[in-house]
């Protein structure tokens, strides 16, 4: 998860501090279709603060079909000012 920046663009750390934070599980399910259904979010901590100064929210919603992965990301400002950002997911897993 690469959040709020890619790679050595602007003044953040590489890759910024999605990856590395620590997610918060808001839910876990499996469906009646039989597919599992998870919602993560991210939120503003005192580490995200000395990086990325503004106030915003990230969630992340997985779904689990059969042999695949399916991914949306949401992203909210809830700050008085703009801001730009980046987004992206590698195309690889940890193992």
């Amino acid at each position: 998860m690469i959040f709020p920046k890619f790679a050595g663009r602007g003044q953040l750390p590489k890759h910024g501090f999605a990856r590395h934070a620590q997610w918060t599980l808001i839910a876990s399910e499996m469906r009646k279709n039989g597919e599992r259904f998870m919602h993560l979010k991210l939120r503003n901590s005192a580490k995200s603060w000395q990086q990325f100064a503004y106030n915003s929210k990230f969630d992340l919603h997985v779904v689990f079909p059969e042999l695949s992965l399916q991914t949306t990301l949401f992203v909210t400002n809830t700050d008085a000012e703009a801001f730009d950002f980046t987004l992206a997911l590698h195309t690889y897993l940890s193992t």
